[in-house]
């Protein structure tokens, strides 16, 4: 059995890279690979986990998100990424960055809607890069919120949901990446 799209908790999975490599083997994967979004951070310790279990591979990867219209979310999965360049490392930080920057205005928006809601909330939940699951858990965890979400779920997703580009998760990959 393989797994090739696997989210630790250095995005919004939720075992650390470790618990995940321990898990894979104890259910006897022959293979994993680590696809934190828009983050390499969960990679070598991965990697140094599975230097206990020779039978399994984890393989260095990636998912780059991308929103090249705002209703259109892609998710770009590139695999034996080069988790050690500095140059990806550094245009995977400014996509972290850019994506905390447009959770805050996802979180502006919602108060603007009138859902209770705080950045500092979706942060501290957040243990690694911050995703649209963060932002939900908070808003959900609120009844007031609850509710009010039940009655206006279908408009909730054009309104808020707004980011980046497509041509540049793909740039990235292919630069990146020795399979696409």
């Amino acid at each position: 059995m393989v797994d090739l799209h696997l989210h630790s908790s250095a995005s919004d999975g939720t075992f650390s890279p470790q618990e995940l490599v321990q898990l894979a083997f104890q259910l006897n994967f022959k293979a994993i690979a680590i696809t934190d979004h828009d983050s390499v951070e969960g990679v070598a310790p991965a990697l140094k986990a599975q230097e206990k279990y020779e039978d399994l591979e984890v393989v260095p990867a990636v998912e780059i998100t991308s929103y090249p219209k705002p209703e259109t979310e892609h998710h770009i999965l590139g695999y034996f990424v080069d988790y050690k360049d500095k140059n990806f490392q550094k245009a995977l930080s400014a996509i972290r960055s850019a994506r905390e920057e447009r959770s805050k205005k996802v979180v502006k928006n919602l108060n603007k809607l009138g859902f209770l809601i705080n950045f500092g909330d979706v942060k501290a939940l957040a243990s690694g890069t911050i995703v649209a699951p963060h932002i939900a858990w908070v808003v959900i965890n609120d009844s007031e919120n609850r509710e009010k979400l039940k009655k206006e779920a279908e408009e909730l997703t054009k309104k808020v949901f707004k980011c980046s580009s497509y041509d540049e998760a793909l740039t990235l990959i292919s630069e990146y990446c020795d399979i696409v």
